[in-house]
């Protein structure tokens, strides 16, 4: 069975490695971008289970990479959680208006990730493309 690709985009180096080894050691396959304007290069050239992305990002934002991929056919059927510090009700609402599939916050916290993220896979398994 072929692992789940997960595109994390993130700019912050320890929370790239931190989520990395928790998807990896959960048996994921990890490609990672540190912009927006990557992270959309790699979501239409590979093919992914799920985006991580961060939502302050230098130059494009994640809202901004959001509404990028959810207009780009190619791109628009994957799942894409919000990784951000932004953790008021207000700042979960817009998320979930803009179209994530989940909201993560900062700190992250282990399990409660991993559990989200096994979720929306299996969500997505459910439902197809």
């Amino acid at each position: 069975m072929a692992r789940e690709r997960i595109l994390i985009v993130e700019d912050n180096p320890a929370n790239m490695l931190l989520v990395s080894e928790i998807l990896l050691a959960e048996g994921y396959e990890v490609i990672q971008a540190i912009t927006g304007q990557e992270g959309l290069k790699l979501a239409s050239a590979e093919k992914l289970g799920l985006i991580l992305l961060d939502i302050q990002l230098p130059g494009m934002d994640g809202l901004a990479v959001l509404a990028e991929l959810k207009a780009n056919p190619l791109t628009q059927q994957i799942p894409v959680v919000a990784l951000t510090a932004y953790a008021r009700p207000e700042d979960v609402k817009q998320g979930q208006e803009a179209g994530f599939s989940g909201y993560i916050t900062k700190p992250i916290g282990t399990r409660g990730f991993r559990e989200l993220i096994r979720g929306i896979l299996a969500k997505e398994k459910e439902h197809g493309p």
